[in-house]
């Protein structure tokens, strides 16, 4: 018997027990243990438990995993744990790339990816993508419209990771009749967090690319980029289109793209290969005397 109840045996104590016990649990379930970080701290201190041997359990929760979700009204990231292998995966698919073989949670039916739409329109999150071996139609609702989703998300996240390191420009879905751009939140998702942090580097990139005056360092090894305020004056002027970088100090001339020459003014540097001889007009003065 928990401490501090006392029974006589009789039906009324009993009752009366009962209720003291059910009163105490209801205070400490609403009280500060209910919080996520104490759910968090029990779950760790209960694991370490069992795992040393000094706690047993009665049934094998198997993968039990903390997600870090954003509430429905945006304003909190909630601590919601997802026991992994509670799912069902009764449906065998097999990868129209790898050609490995999953076993999934729900069939190809119509009736059954509506079911599971509407459990992650009530519950949104990164984490169906945990749950399943393919993305669902909400993930990729525009490549959902021209060919079935029967690629694994390993290899679209292999896909997707190979496409940002290359830099070859926008990331697209390699069905030949699909061609989709894959969007900011489609990225996130699919290729990682690394890959996602350079996907958004490049995409600054490209619109500061754009930008009058942007220019990046031809120093090699130096990856920064800045706008430089370059007048508008004669390039007869010395040094007017000279540049340099504010991370590593490389000189560069902004006319030309190139590492500065040191010596001779745009025009000059503009005759010496034009002509071999950076005072070609001042040479052609003296020939005509």
């Amino acid at each position: 018997m928990p401490r501090g109840l006392k029974s006589d045996g009789s039906a009324g104590s009993r009752v009366a027990n009962a209720t003291r016990l059910r009163r105490d649990l209801e205070s400490r379930r609403t009280g500060r243990s209910s919080t996520p970080e104490a759910l968090n701290i029990s779950s760790g201190f209960h694991t370490d438990l069992i795992r040393s041997g000094y706690m047993k359990v009665k049934w094998h929760a198997g993968v039990v995993t903390v997600l870090k979700i954003e509430s429905k009204d945006g304003t909190r990231i909630l601590n919601v744990p997802i026991f992994w292998d509670f799912f069902k995966r009764d449906y065998r698919k097999d990868c129209a790339i790898c050609a490995e073989t999953y076993s999934d949670v729900i069939s190809d039916t119509p009736e059954d990816r509506a079911s599971w739409e509407k459990i992650l329109v009530d519950f949104p999150g990164p984490w169906p993508l945990r749950v399943r071996h393919f993305p669902p139609q909400s993930v990729l609702p525009e490549c959902a419209k021209h060919h079935a989703l029967d690629i694994c998300i390993k290899c679209i996240s292999r896909y997707m990771k190979q496409q940002v390191h290359s830099a070859r420009g926008p990331v697209k879905c390699f069905m030949p009749d699909c061609g989709q751009v894959y969007a900011q939140k489609q990225v996130k998702l699919l290729a990682g967090a690394k890959a996602f942090r350079r996907w958004e580097k490049l995409q600054l990139a490209a619109v500061l690319s754009g930008q009058e005056g942007f220019l990046w360092c031809l120093r090699p090894g130096c990856r920064n980029g800045q706008i430089h305020d370059v007048p508008r004056l004669d390039d007869s002027i010395p040094e007017v289109n000279k540049i340099d970088c504010n991370h590593c100090g490389f000189l560069m001339c902004f006319k030309h793209q190139r590492a500065w020459h040191d010596g001779m003014t745009c025009r000059e540097f503009d005759n010496f290969h034009l002509h071999g001889d950076p005072s070609i007009a001042e040479t052609e003065r003296l020939l005509r005397q």
